[in-house]
């Protein structure tokens, strides 16, 4: 009989250990935080594509288009260049839109009642100049030392559940990065004057 219930006591501690921090964080009120959304999204015209740093991103073309998302529970306003020219209304998702035809700052805010959810300064460059920095970027992805790094990079996609026994995975890496060169090189008909 000894021998039998230390075994099931020592279960039993076992088990009490497991589901003890499961049954504590169940019992503890944690207060809902909102699930306010609010972003910018920033469209390069000139690739007819998403900046891929939208989040950080301060410097933009004429001709390009702002995208400002926003889905809260309280309605919210946004303002371009200290004007209100949009409102968002509650718990809906919604998107408002425009394009900057020149040069200088742009400012965009959104703004719940007196808080500011979104802040960011945008430096309007002509469309030439972000052709020469698209290009400039592309070639220096390009360039002799990237590619070789192209391996270790499939490697730590490798880490995250991307398929790498696939003998096809670095011609089609190389042809889309063909793509995106024809794509930036050939957009120049698409400067704005």
């Amino acid at each position: 009989m000894k021998k039998r219930l230390f075994p099931v006591l020592l279960a039993l501690v076992m088990l009490s250990a497991f589901f003890t921090p499961a049954v504590t964080a169940a019992a503890e009120e944690v207060p809902e935080e909102p699930d306010d959304l609010c972003f910018l999204i920033l469209d390069n015209q000139l690739t007819r594509m998403n900046y891929g740093d939208s989040d950080t991103r301060t410097e933009i073309a004429v001709g390009d288009t702002v995208n400002v998302l926003y889905n809260g529970a309280v309605p919210a306003d946004v303002y371009v260049d200290g004007e209100a020219v949009f409102r968002f209304i509650p718990e809906e998702s919604d998107l408002y839109c425009f394009t900057v035809h020149e040069t200088g700052e742009v400012e965009v805010k959104v703004c719940q009642e007196e808080t500011v959810v979104l802040s960011r300064k945008l430096t309007v460059i002509r469309s030439a100049e972000m052709y020469r920095k698209c290009l400039k970027d592309i070639f220096h992805i390009i360039e002799i030392g990237d590619l070789r790094d192209l391996p270790g990079e499939i490697a730590e996609g490798a880490q995250q559940g991307f398929p790498v026994g696939n003998p096809f995975l670095i011609p089609a890496t190389m042809v889309m990065l063909l793509v995106n060169v024809c794509i930036i090189l050939f957009s120049f008909t698409r400067i704005i004057r």
